[in-house]
């Protein structure tokens, strides 16, 4: 498939967003903002358009499915078990044709059940100890990797058909600090107010909202999900992933603790990355929300290395998508 598409990543995906938007709607110092991230990160960007070209190609092949109850091939103990009898009655005869206790592999093509829908939320802390290089760190990551989902959202619907079925890949953006706000929402893209939403996602984080109060945007989120929506991650049609990018620990640690419970008890996929140089407290903190008792370790420390950022979000993501096209 890689090979048949190697001219879609020059198509109309892979160029800046601000293209499709109306010369007015930014003002200059945000666009300028904007195509300062979108071209520091097209590097990153053009690896990430190589990763969803061969994880839709790999989501469907021909794979090697061992068929059982053959009349030729391979004895299979379990189907021998099952007919002794008739088995028993062949040994009498000295014939055994025909009987379903053989089994044989054969090449036959499969197709993965896919979600018809993948919702992927970013919280992002924009209190007030997040400094100029968290903001640059913070504002990286969410430029590649919100226009990247854009580019796999496009190569999902261009091959609907290989994969039998459609998929849809919807992005949010909350910024949380005393309060919190939703900047992106889930929805459709069916407008230039989309693409208006990923800029803002990015410029207008800028570190003036107060505290570290990231329990109520969670719980907020958790709240929001439907009965519907509950079912469907049950039964796998709709997956949720939440990642968290903070600068701290949250400032009510029992309560962010609760929420996450609840999101992982609904098969909802939550991350967290802390940046920063952070006191043993914080650090401490943040484990026993993320870490604690949970089957599976959710809190990353990223520390003073917060350039790295981007490429850790963008490998949890990758193992993610992993699990989802390959399972």
């Amino acid at each position: 498939m890689a090979e048949e598409d190697k001219d879609l990543g020059d198509n109309k995906s892979s160029k800046s967003i601000k293209l499709e938007m109306d010369k007015n709607s930014l003002n200059k110092k945000d666009e300028e903002i904007f195509s300062y991230y979108s071209n520091k990160m097209k590097s990153q960007r053009d690896e990430m358009q190589k990763f969803w070209l061969k994880l839709i190609g790999d989501a469907k092949k021909e794979v090697s499915v061992k068929n059982k109850n053959q009349e030729k091939g391979k004895l299979d103990i379990d189907s021998l078990i099952n007919y002794y009898p008739d088995f028993f009655e062949a040994e009498k005869k000295g014939n055994y044709k025909n009987l379903p206790i053989f089994s044989r592999y054969l090449l036959e093509k499969k197709s993965n059940i896919l979600p018809e829908k993948i919702e992927i939320s970013f919280v992002i802390d924009n209190s007030g100890s997040m400094d100029d290089r968290k903001i640059d760190a913070a504002r990286k990551a969410l430029s590649v990797t919100l226009l990247s989902l854009e580019d796999f959202n496009n190569y999902l619907k261009a091959n609907g058909e290989r994969l039998n079925q459609k998929v849809e890949v919807l992005s949010e953006t909350w910024f949380f600090g005393s309060n919190f706000y939703n900047i992106k929402k889930l929805k459709n893209k069916s407008s230039k107010d989309d693409d208006k939403d990923i800029v803002n996602s990015i410029v207008k984080l800028d570190a003036k909202d107060g505290a570290t109060d990231d329990a109520k945007c969670l719980k907020k989120i958790y709240e929001d999900i439907s009965s519907k929506d509950k079912m469907d991650l049950k039964t796998g049609k709709l997956i949720k992933i939440i990642f968290e990018i903070t600068d701290g620990a949250s400032s009510f640690p029992g309560l962010t603790k609760d929420v996450v419970k609840d999101l992982l008890g609904e098969n909802i996929e939550v991350y967290a990355f802390q940046i920063g140089k952070n006191s043993e407290k914080s650090k401490n903190t943040f484990d026993f929300i993320w870490n604690e008792g949970l089957k599976e370790k959710r809190g990353i420390k990223i520390g003073e290395n917060v350039e790295t950022l981007p490429k850790n979000l963008l490998e949890v993501l990758q193992d993610n998508m992993n699990k989802i096209f390959k399972r």
